[in-house]
């Protein structure tokens, strides 16, 4: 029987660590607009429309690599195939929700403050209405992504060692993580959004860490 082929454990621990980081570096670089009126807000939203176009682009391009890249590491490192799975899908669904709320976030609004010549009470609506579309989609994409790490690190946890320890973490932090998002406890502004990556991270450079222990033995 032909077994299909898989990336080299180092070079999937290696870009699975360096797309964290970076993810992690992007979202650090999110930019944040200012403005005591509507109209300074609008001119602010336009100033740094560039930067948010890039940043989010950036961060849409990561996480879809990283569903790419976690699919191949937890394949590797044998979980119960029910479990990868079920991890894959909800990791891919929180993937699609999240480059949604990055395309309202980054350019939708952007492009729309740009746009308007004459600021009122519509504007004011629409930019409410955006807002609460980016966080409906922005809090159940982290849920899910969260989710799939749950699911996935329940499977480590059947291991021993550090593998263990780090399958713990996991199923630890999505817990927490999604009960404060559900309960809005956490809300996903720019820092909420960064400590939701951070966590994430910190579980990819574990299993980049497994991956590369692994690739050694």
């Amino acid at each position: 029987m032909n077994q299909e082929a898989t990336l080299p454990s180092r070079w999937l621990a290696g870009l699975i660590g360096l797309v964290s980081v970076l993810t992690i570096a992007a979202m650090a670089h999110h930019p944040v607009a200012h403005g005591e009126d509507l109209a300074a807000r609008l001119a602010s939203m336009a100033r740094v429309a560039p930067l948010a176009a890039g940043v989010h682009g950036g961060l849409i391009t990561l996480l879809l690599t990283l569903l790419w890249l976690l699919g191949e590491a937890t394949r590797q490192l044998v979980l119960l195939a029910p479990l990868r799975r079920a991890g894959t899908l909800a990791w891919s669904i929180g993937a699609v929700l999240q480059t949604l709320a990055a395309l309202v976030n980054g350019f939708a609004v952007p492009g729309f403050a740009a746009a308007v010549s004459d600021p009122g009470a519509a504007t004011i609506q629409l930019l409410q209405f955006s807002w609460q579309l980016n966080q409906a989609l922005a809090n159940a994409g982290s849920v899910a992504l969260l989710l799939g790490v749950g699911l996935w690190s329940i499977g480590l946890c059947g291991h021993r060692g550090m593998t263990r320890t780090l399958g713990g973490y996991g199923v630890v932090s999505a817990a927490i993580t999604s009960l404060a998002l559900l309960a809005g406890w956490l809300k996903l502004d720019v820092h909420g959004m960064l400590l939701v990556v951070v966590l994430l991270g910190l579980w990819q450079i574990g299993l980049a860490v497994l991956l590369w222990r692994q690739a050694r033995a």
